[in-house]
C-alpha cells in the first residue's frame, strides 16, 4: 500500500547538461504520478541561471570547479539556497540523480536536507550509485539501474536500503513525457526523447551499458503518438534521442522512419548511431527523408587492430563504407576519435590519422577527440594485466592529432577537444 502522504521530490544538480530538461526525472514522474504527486527540482538549470556562467565553463570538466561549486553557491546566492534547502527538507523522500560531475553538490545539498530535516528520507539514484564510499549521508537509500520500480516499492514503505537493476519489461506502459513542471523557455527548442534502454553493444571502453541488465524499446507506435503528443503541446518539431543508438534494432529504425513519413509529422531529430551491418543505402534515404537533422557516429580509431581491442565489431574498411553510404544519402554527421587505448602504438595511431586524411571528403566533422580514461566498471576493469598508455605518451598523441586536424583543415568542435577528461 503506497503512503499517500508522503512527498516525493526528484532532483537534478549542477552541474550538467543545459540544452534540454533531464529527461530521467520526467520518466520517473510519469511512472509514480498515479500513486503519488512527484515535485521535478532542475536545481542544475535554477543555478545556471544564477551563476551566469558561459556554458565552456559549465560544461567543461574541472574538478575544482565541481568540488567548490555548493561552497561558491553559499557563499553568493546564499538566500537562493536555504530557500531550496527548506522547501525540499517539506518532503518525506528527496532523490537525486547522480552523475560524475554534480555528486559533490548532491552530497552536500543532500546533507543539508538532513540535517534540517532528520524524517526526510534520501534517495541516491543514476550511475554514480556504484561509487558508494562518496555518498553522504551514509544512511541514504541506494537505487542503482532503472528507478521506477523501487521508487514505488519506497513509497510502498519497502524497508529495502539498497535495490539494484530491477527494470520495466514493457517500456509502453509509461506514461508519455509532458515536461509540464519545466520552464522550457531556459533550455534549447528542442526536445529530449528515449526510444530505447540499454545497449546491444558492449564497447570495452564504455561504462553505459552496464546501467542496464536487458535492451528494451519502446514500440514506433508508442514514439510517434508521444511525439505526436509534444507537438500538439508546445509546437515544437526538433527532437533529441538520448538512445545509447537509434540503430540498435535496424527493423525497428525502418518502421519507425516510414510512420513518421506516412503521419507527416514534419519534425528534425539526431541521434547516435553505430557503425553496424544492415544499415543499407535505402534505409538511410529514409532517415533523412524522416526528418534526421545530426547523427553522431563512434568511429573512435583507424586502426583495425586497435578496433578489435575496443570491441567496437566492424573493421576500419566497414567504417570507410559505412561513412561513404551517410554521406551519399546527404545526412549530416560528426565522429568521435578516442586516443591512447590500451595497447595503441605509434603505428595504429598513425594509421587513424591516415583514416582521416584519407576520408576527410566522406567525414562532414569531428564531434569529440578523447584521451583515453579508464571508466570504472567497464569490461576493462576485469582486466589484471591492461596495458596502459603512459599520461605523457597519450598527452603527445593529443597534441598531434590537434595540430594534425586544424593543418589539414577538418572541422571540428574545439569545445569538446578532450573534454571527457580532468587535467
Amino acid at each position: 500500500m503506497v503512503d499517500l502522504k508522503a512527498k516525493i521530490a526528484l532532483v537534478i544538480s549542477p552541474p550538467f547538461w543545459i540544452k534540454t530538461p533531464p529527461l530521467g526525472l520526467e520518466y520517473l514522474k510519469n511512472y509514480l504520478k498515479d500513486y503519488a504527486q512527484p515535485d521535478i527540482f532542475d536545481l542544475n538549470i535554477y543555478f545556471y541561471g544564477l551563476f551566469k556562467y558561459s556554458p565552456k565553463k559549465w560544461l567543461g570538466l574541472n574538478k575544482d570547479f565541481e568540488d567548490n561549486l555548493f561552497r561558491d553557491a553559499e557563499k553568493k546566492f546564499a538566500k537562493e539556497l536555504n530557500a531550496v534547502i527548506k522547501k525540499l527538507s517539506a518532503y518525506s523522500y528527496v532523490g537525486f540523480s547522480l552523475f560524475k560531475r554534480n555528486l559533490n553538490f548532491s552530497s552536500n545539498l543532500a546533507e543539508r536536507i538532513k540535517y534540517r530535516s532528520k524524517k526526510t528520507e534520501i534517495i541516491f539514484g543514476g550511475p554514480q550509485t556504484r561509487e558508494t564510499k562518496k555518498l553522504r549521508p551514509k544512511d541514504s537509500i541506494i537505487v542503482e539501474g532503472e528507478g521506477e520500480i523501487p521508487l514505488l516499492k519506497i513509497l510502498r514503505q519497502n524497508k529495502d536500503r539498497h535495490f539494484a537493476y530491477q527494470e520495466i519489461k514493457d517500456l509502453d506502459e509509461i506514461y508519455f513525457n509532458d515536461f509540464k513542471q519545466y520552464d522550457l523557455s531556459l533550455y534549447k527548442p528542442v526536445l529530449p526523447l528515449l526510444s530505447s534502454r540499454g545497449c546491444i553493444k558492449k564497447c570495452r571502453f564504455c561504462s553505459e551499458y552496464t546501467l542496464y541488465k536487458k535492451f528494451r524499446q519502446h514500440s514506433q507506435d508508442y514514439m510517434i503518438e508521444q511525439i505526436e503528443y509534444l507537438i500538439k503541446l508546445y509546437k515544437i518539431r526538433r527532437f533529441s534521442f538520448q538512445d545509447s543508438l537509434i540503430n540498435a534494432d535496424v527493423n525497428w529504425l525502418e518502421i519507425f522512419c516510414k510512420k513518421i513519413i506516412e503521419k507527416r509529422l514534419n519534425i528534425q531529430w539526431e541521434a547516435q548511431l553505430a557503425i553496424r551491418e544492415g544499415m543499407d543505402k535505402k534505409l538511410l534515404s529514409l532517415m533523412k527523408k524522416a526528418g534526421c537533422l545530426n547523427l553522431f557516429v563512434g568511429l573512435e580509431s583507424g586502426s583495425d587492430e586497435t578496433l578489435k581491442n575496443m570491441g567496437k565489431g566492424f573493421t576500419c574498411q566497414d567504417a570507410r563504407g559505412f561513412l561513404s553510404n551517410l554521406k551519399q544519402a546527404d545526412l549530416s554527421f560528426e565522429v568521435s576519435i578516442i586516443v591512447g587505448y590500451p595497447k595503441e602504438t605509434e603505428q595504429d595511431f598513425k594509421k587513424t590519422l591516415l583514416f582521416l586524411k584519407e576520408n576527410r571528403n566522406l567525414i562532414p566533422r569531428i564531434a569529440q577527440v578523447s584521451s583515453f580514461s579508464l571508466y570504472k566498471n567497464s569490461s576493462l576493469c576485469n582486466h589484471k594485466n591492461l596495458e596502459q598508455i603512459e599520461p605523457k605518451v597519450i598527452s603527445n598523441r593529443m597534441k598531434k592529432i590537434i595540430r594534425f586536424i586544424e593543418k589539414e583543415k577538418i572541422r571540428h568542435k574545439k569545445a569538446f577537444i578532450d573534454n571527457l577528461s580532468y587535467h
